[in-house]
């Protein structure tokens, strides 16, 4: 500063928070310079100026300390002139650091920042040491009257007795009690006067060192928190101080909101004294009258757990806002506090200049502006939150900037708000939109003051002015700190390439086989399994299976790069080992794609997809095989693990290191429950027999297993989720912060060793092919062409080039056989093909009638039908009879040439089918001859002969075909049946069914009835699993077709054809039968064929015996009697309408005794009874007492018979006998036979029931043609 002498006068600004609001020196026209901004004036060397003094008056020389005086401002000021002022380091930027004054620098173009140490600060004012309260005054020792007159008695005692003279010493006693008395009274009134006299001095010392005190702790308070603008200029002249707090320091997270002004409270204490003494109250009032602290920060703490709300205008609210968040990341470093932005969008714009700070960076990976986003992308809440490591407290800063932070459950607010390593700042316009748990509430008012408030407290408000900052000086100061690196950062991917090329690191070009030959030729000999998997910071990162595993499991979510990095891994064993010496089997649950090229390689053992949920329990099957497998390998030479056997020549075929590649397990065991135990048993016996296990998944919660992670000693995590996958997999949440725009980023733990992170190695890129440029001049008309094409990927390469390398030679032995076909010929050995994954191999087998009944449960085109068809031809093959009861579509009606077909539309041959063959099982039970031929009743659709033949009103068919079930397999009858659904079939069959084969159903849970799981409805037509076992089969096929099939077989049909199955025909001529009519002492009347044999049946008359012909108009009943009269040797006839059919004249009732008497036996017919009378009772007493060889056959409606109360007619029904045309079950009541309730095909003329006995039987009356 130049004074107005022209000299040059060094100035010392004391603090570093004297800002342009503190002091403003204005050069005046007289060349003086005065304080006339200032309200408060200032003090020079401790001694006070008012304000307006001129520049002479200050005494400033050189070397002086100017600092502000704590008299409140009473106006605003602003700088009024730029001042020449030579501060010290406190009062500007201190100097920058070393690395950029050298010119130290990092290859991202950042400078390394080392923070010096830092000696703490005093964020507590020292004490002051003041007076102890003065002892107050003693009070006054009453005088003894006791001491003075007891010695004056005694003395004159004494005189008296004694001598006058010893009366001088006992007045001596009075005398000195009272000088004692009034000596102790004055001391202690002196005591007191000293006392209260040397409080007063210290006091008035005390008062005099207050203004030095105020001052002092107002620059405590500036130095422990700066201002804003002390703050921002820290930044962009990047001093050595910012990033100074460590988040153990005392002052740590502590931030200012603006300047106050409050009272001087110091601690006051007795100097040199024990704490029982209190300070006198004088020096009380003395501190307490003491001035106020002026412009000093309002401090706030946003230490981990701290919500801190501001309410207010928009425009003040970000600017505090900024501010706090400006204080935070210059005050500390990146590896201290992380800044996490969330704002609403149309908020954004106001906090894009905190991509800048390195605080925002993404703590794992580094990537900038990773921690600010949108209120609602809570990955930035799993960002900030990862890593943070127990080791270490530091903690996390969250700047919330949206109305709406709070609404919803899933928002980052609501995820950081309660994080104990998070503090919080919220910007509301309304109080109601704030967390509960705010710790500080800040209120702002449109002029700038702030008040702050504990709501958790009803006192403790306190008011300032508020310290805003614009954006362009947030941004000023961003991109300063941007320039600086925090070495104290920890970032376990620093320095990892962004793409690491596979062919790179093998150092191959992919296009040339006798690369891969030289590389496999490395690897001969020697039992190792190591590939490279990517790059870290260091170089190449191979991954060793052997060493570190055996088993590897990999997570990482959609996008994340898994299954590239799992196509390298397999790439990378490939170009590395030879076929027999590495087999690979890929197990893929997410379609195949992920593998579709790599199954080309020679090293394929197996290949499986998640398109056939029964093969990849087939696979599981067969990789436990394939262990017994090698342990049987091994034990055979003797050796103890795989490098033993690989060490030793042992005969038979090579025996690689298996390689099992599942990605997306998760899937795999959620369809499959027991494939994790199964896994894991796997894993535990793989170890010493060269199976290594590689499992990938999206999803580790809940399938990752403790027993998994301590079989599988190399984990890879990509980017997941959720922290608490990161940790199933690694151990550690750090793999959740993984950003998303960095696939193949992974954070791996190959075996006990340290975290490390890398970049996997991509092995689908291209190497472009680019001709060269060719410049043409083209018409308008030309067609526009491609410069050039992509060309193929470096795996689509690699593998052709493996494939060249290996040639023609055998590839590895695979784990398990061929999958079943969809179409397979019948063999002579048997007719299913059936998968044993337990025996690593395919076998024939096939069904017989001595196995028992079988059971095909199927839906529609599920080849049931079929099966059955080849059951059929089993039989036959063995010289057995076939009958079938086709219920379906009709398809085993082609069977008709080898057997007998009953098909759905023919019941009646149904019944009569069950009825022999409950004869037949009858007949050998009781022969027990045993040479009869097997027979197979086959029942396509069991469900729908329920649905023909109700259970309840036709019982009787199923209860035959349930006897026909229980007793046929003893006697060679067995029963192969179809059913469309698992209930269809009764429970009594189904615990006595030999066979029971499962194919596709329309319903899966009808496996579970059987103990199975769910069925395939996708499965091909013919496969199925038999339910004994659980294997999977297939019906091999005599032909294309049952039909083509069946013209197979015909030279194998037996030499004994199976019995005709008939029907019984709706009309019969009598000479079609060979009917006739006996008519004696017994009548014989064979005049019917009967149901159950389809033979001739009679209905006998004993004597005196008479019969009824009962049916309804047009059932038949007169054509019966006509029937009866031209076959009857003897007969008389009642009735015109029957005379004329017969051709003979009627008699009469009255004449009919007469006609009876001169003729022999004779039969007679009388048609429509009811209409005859008999008012002779003749009629009566024919019925009542006929003649011998006489027998009455009359015919009626039955209703009206059962009416017909007294008519001579009634007594017919006493013999009950008769024939029963077209009836109710109720009508076999008139003669005493109970006919079935339900009476399928009995609407036909001439269908009806001979009643004889109390016995009916279903028949067809003949009748004359």
């Amino acid at each position: 500063m130049i004074d107005r002498f022209n000299r040059e006068v060094e100035v010392l600004i004391n603090g570093e928070d004297l800002s342009a609001d503190d002091l403003a020196l204005a050069l005046e026209p007289s060349t003086n310079c005065a304080t006339t901004p200032l309200a408060r004036g200032v003090i020079v060397d401790g001694r006070w100026h008012p304000p307006a003094t001129p520049i002479d008056q200050l005494a400033l020389r050189q070397g002086s300390l100017v600092h502000p005086s704590p008299t409140p401002p009473v106006v605003p000021v602003k700088p009024m002139a730029r001042a020449l002022l030579s501060a010290d380091n406190k009062a500007r930027a201190d100097a920058s650091p070393l690395a950029l004054q050298e010119g130290i620098g990092l290859a991202d173009g950042t400078v390394p920042f080392n923070r010096p140490p830092r000696l703490a600060p005093a964020v507590e004012p020292a004490a002051i040491c003041g007076p102890p309260e003065p002892p107050g005054r003693s009070p006054s020792e009453p005088l003894s009257i006791a001491g003075l007159l007891l010695p004056i008695i005694g003395g004159a005692v004494i005189a008296l007795l004694l001598s006058p003279m010893l009366a001088i010493f006992a007045a001596l006693g009075p005398l000195i009690t009272l000088g004692m008395w009034w000596e102790r009274r004055h001391r202690a009134e002196r005591e007191h006067r000293e006392a209260k006299a040397h409080e007063r001095e210290a006091c008035a010392a005390l008062e005099a060192r207050l203004p030095s005190l105020v001052a002092a702790e107002t620059a405590r308070r500036r130095s422990v928190v700066p201002k804003i603008d002390v703050v921002i200029e820290r930044a962009t002249q990047l001093s050595s101080r910012i990033w100074e707090r460590g988040a153990a320091d005392i002052d740590a997270y502590h931030v200012g909101i603006g300047t106050t002004e409050v009272r001087f409270a110091p601690t006051l204490q007795v100097e040199g004294a024990g704490t029982d003494l209190e300070p006198s109250s004088l020096a009380i009032e003395t501190v307490n009258a003491a001035p106020r602290l002026v412009a000093v920060p309002l401090v706030i703490d946003l230490s981990p757990g701290r919500i801190v709300g501001i309410v207010g205008p928009r425009p003040p609210a970000q600017g505090l806002a900024r501010a706090l968040a400006t204080q935070i990341v210059v005050h500390h470093g990146p590896s201290v506090a992380r800044l996490v932005i969330a704002a609403s969008p149309e908020a954004s714009e106001d906090w894009a200049w905190c991509r800048w700070l390195p605080h925002c960076g993404d703590p794992v990976d580094g990537e900038p502006g990773a921690l600010i986003g949108r209120t609602a992308d809570t990955e930035i809440a799993d960002r900030a939150l990862a890593g943070l490591s127990s080791k270490s407290n530091a903690g996390v800063v969250a700047v919330l900037d949206d109305p709406a932070a709070f609404h919803g459950r899933d928002t980052v607010g609501r995820r950081l708000v309660d994080h104990e390593r998070v503090a919080v700042i919220v910007i509301a316009p309304t109080i109601d939109r704030l967390p509960a748990g705010c710790t500080d509430l800040l209120q702002l008012d449109p002029v700038g003051w702030v008040t702050q408030r504990d709501p958790r407290r009803a006192d403790g408000i306190k008011s300032a002015t508020t310290w805003g900052l614009s954006c362009s000086q947030a941004l000023a100061a961003a991109r300063r700190l941007a320039q600086l690196d925090d070495p104290a950062l920890h970032r376990r991917d620093a320095g990892v390439p962004d793409t690491v090329p596979l062919l790179a690191p093998l150092g191959i070009g992919g296009d040339d086989p006798a690369e891969i030959l030289g590389r496999w030729a490395d690897t001969c000999g020697r039992d190792t399994l190591t590939a490279v998997i990517g790059a870290d910071a260091h170089g190449p990162v191979d991954l060793d299976l052997i060493g570190a595993g055996p088993h590897l499991l990999v997570g990482g979510t959609t996008g994340s790069g898994k299954s590239e990095l799992l196509r390298s891994l397999v790439a990378g064993l490939a170009s590395t080992h030879d076929p027999d010496h590495c087999a690979f089997v890929l197990i893929d649950y997410k379609g195949g794609a992920a593998f579709d090229c790599c199954r080309r390689l020679p090293h394929i053992a197996g290949f499986v997809t998640d398109l056939d949920q029964s093969l990849a329990a087939r696979a599981l099957h067969c990789l436990q095989a394939e262990l017994r497998y090698r342990e049987d390998r091994l034990r055979a030479v003797g050796a103890q693990d795989i490098a033993a056997f690989r060490s030793i020549e042992s005969p038979g075929e090579s025996l690689p290191r298996l390689l099992v590649v599942v990605d997306e397990f998760a899937t795999l065991a959620s369809e499959l429950p027991d494939f994790l135990d199964a896994l894991v048993g796997i894993a535990q016996r793989g170890r010493s027999l060269g199976v290594h296990l590689v499992l990938a998944t999206q999803r580790p919660a809940g399938v990752v297993t403790d027993d998994i992670r301590a079989n599988a000693g190399c984990r890879i995590a990509l980017r997941v989720t959720d922290t608490h996958d990161s940790v199933d997999v690694i151990g550690s949440p750090d793999a959740a912060a993984i950003s998303r725009s960095r696939p193949g980023r992974a954070i791996a733990r190959l075996g006990p060793s340290e975290l490390i992170a890398f970049q996997s190695a991509i092995i689908t890129g291209r190497q472009a092919q680019r001709p060269p440029v060719e410049i043409r001049v083209l018409d308008e008309s030309e067609a526009m062409s491609p410069g050039f094409d992509d060309g193929p990927t470096d795996l689509q390469r690699l593998v052709h080039t493996i494939g060249l390398a290996w040639g023609n030679r055998p590839r590895p032995r695979p784990p398990w056989p061929d999958p079943l076909p969809p179409t397979a010929e019948r063999n002579p050995d048997g007719w299913w093909l059936i998968d044993d994954p337990d025996g690593q191999r395919r076998r024939i087998e096939g069904w017989k009638p001595t196995d028992g009944h079988l059971v095909v449960l199927g839906g529609r085109r599920s080849g049931a039908t079929s099966t059955l068809a080849e059951a059929a031809f089993s039989c036959i093959e063995g010289g057995g009879h076939v009958y079938v009861i086709d219920l379906d579509a009709g398809e085993l009606a082609a069977l008709e040439a080898l057997g007998v077909v009953i098909g759905p539309t023919d019941a009646e041959r149904r019944r009569r089918l069950l009825r022999r063959l409950d004869d037949e099982i009858a007949t050998r039970r009781a022969t027990q001859r045993g040479t009869e031929p097997p027979i197979l009743l086959v029942v396509d659709d069991l469900g729908g002969l329920e649905r023909a033949h109700d259970p309840i009103r036709d019982s009787e068919i199923h209860q035959q075909l349930a006897r026909v079930w229980a007793d046929g397999p003893a006697v060679g009858v067995v029963v192969a049946i179809s059913i469309r659904r698992a209930a269809e079939l009764p429970t009594a069959m189904a615990a006595t069914a030999g066979t029971v084969l499962l194919h596709g159903s329309a319903d899966p849970a009808d496996a579970l009835r059987f103990g199975l799981p769910a069925i395939d409805v996708d499965l091909p037509p013919g496969r199925g699993r038999r339910v004994s076992d659980g294997s999977l089969l297939h019906v091999m096929r005599s032909g294309s077709s049952v039909a083509d099939a069946a013209s197979n077989w015909m030279s194998d049909r037996p030499a004994n054809a199976p019995f005709e199955i008939g029907i019984l025909a709706p009309s019969i001529p009598t000479s079609a039968v060979g009917a006739s009519v006996a008519v004696g002492a017994v009548a014989e009347l064979h005049i019917a064929v009967a149901d159950a044999n389809l033979q001739l049946a009679s209905l006998t008359l004993h004597g005196g015996e008479h019969a009824l012909v009962l049916g309804p108009a047009r059932s038949g009943r007169t054509t019966a009697l006509v029937t009866i009269g031209h076959l009857a040797p003897s007969s008389v006839v009642v009735g015109a309408a029957l005379a004329a059919a017969l051709d003979v004249d009627q008699t009469q009732p009255p004449e009919l005794i007469a006609v009876l008497s001169t003729r022999g036996p004779t039969l007679v017919l009388i048609d429509d009874c009811l209409t005859v009378g008999d008012p002779t009772g003749d009629l009566a007493r024919l019925v009542a007492r006929p003649p011998e060889g006489v027998h009455v056959i009359a015919s009626a409606h039955p209703s009206r018979i059962r009416q017909a109360y007294g008519h001579w007619s009634a007594d017919l029904a006493a013999s009950r006998a008769g024939i029963l045309l077209q009836p109710d079950p109720l009508d076999g009541d008139l003669l005493g036979a109970p006919l079935p309730s339900r009476l399928g095909c009995i609407d036909i003329p001439g269908r009806g029931f001979l009643v004889a006995d109390g016995r009916a039987r279903l028949a067809q009356i003949v009748h004359r043609v």
